[in-house]
């Protein structure tokens, strides 16, 4: 990645094309402390977006070692979970199967016995509980994996790829891992979702553990640039469950904030700045509700040629 402070420029950590600076990101509460939430860069070429600065993968091993796995509390319901299994059922009947980030081995549980079943695992709590339930842990991150384990049928990433300073990178990783026909089934949220270019740097999704923001048109131009892997399809999809009665209130929330926003920007320049410091600043502290209800992420589905 090309960072040039002086003239604020920097390249894009996928393509390598100058990005754009959005300004700085209003991020969340997690499990990591950051310095600082960073700015939010956007790649016009391939259309990644992304945080910087970021720590190094060094600084953020030495903050998880430190968190409690149990923070990572997993969710009553998992629809990309369920999804992927429907869809895999029609792709691939047996055959080796990695799960990247398996954390308890909970979506490798779900498959038919047919699967030789191996996972990519930091959390020692989550690799007792996956190898407790018969799954082969292979390392801590994808380039641990030796050469002679190098075939696998399906590669699974289910909320890791917003983890992943270089996507790109990554990727190029799994298409060296699957064989001719060799399936790859990731979820992440959607940068392209219409609450998401509402907010832009104001998003429920900038957890101080997320780094990267992709799109489906991220991974076709991905495919379109690296030879060999195929989009096979494309599902949009909500993270958390919920009634299309509580998904239209949620909305509907959503689009106030952001009015109530705009209403107020458009105030205090009419205004001349007269109102600084009183209702604009406590305006500005708020955050954009959350819209885990919509269908703001996606799971890609693709194939090796």
């Amino acid at each position: 990645m090309i960072v040039s402070p002086e003239v604020n420029i920097q390249s894009c950590p996928a393509c390598e094309r100058i990005a754009k600076c959005y300004g700085p990101i209003l991020g969340r509460p997690g499990v990591i402390d950051l310095a600082s939430d960073g700015l939010l860069w956007g790649c016009g070429t391939c259309g990644l977006f992304f945080r910087s600065p970021y720590p190094t993968e060094a600084e953020l091993d030495r903050q998880y070692a430190k968190v409690d796995t149990k923070l990572w509390a997993e969710e009553a319901t998992r629809p990309d979970f369920d999804l992927a299994e429907r869809k895999l059922a029609e792709l691939c009947a047996d055959g080796h199967v990695l799960d990247v980030g398996c954390y308890s081995g909970r979506f490798l549980g779900k498959l038919p016995p047919t699967f030789a079943k191996y996972g990519i695992e930091k959390s020692v709590h989550g690799r007792r509980e996956s190898e407790e339930k018969g799954i082969r842990i292979l390392g801590a991150r994808i380039q641990d994996i030796p050469p002679a384990e190098a075939q696998f049928d399906v590669i699974t990433a289910f909320d890791v790829l917003e983890h992943i300073r270089n996507p790109a990178d990554f990727m190029r990783q799994v298409a060296r891992l699957l064989p001719g026909g060799g399936v790859f089934v990731g979820s992440t949220g959607n940068c392209d979702h219409w609450a998401w270019r509402m907010s832009r740097q104001d998003h429920w999704y900038y957890f101080p553990d997320h780094v990267s923001f992709l799109s489906p048109r991220w991974f076709q131009w991905f495919c379109g640039f690296e030879e060999g892997l195929e989009v096979l399809e494309v599902v949009r999809f909500s993270r958390c469950a919920g009634g299309r009665g509580m998904r239209l209130r949620q909305a509907v929330r959503f689009l106030r904030y952001h009015g109530s926003q705009a209403f107020h920007r458009a105030f205090r320049t009419a205004s001349a700045g007269s109102f600084a410091g009183g209702a604009g600043s406590a305006e500005r502290a708020t955050r954009a509700p959350a819209t885990n209800l919509l269908r703001d992420h996606f799971m890609v589905f693709l194939r090796k040629s």
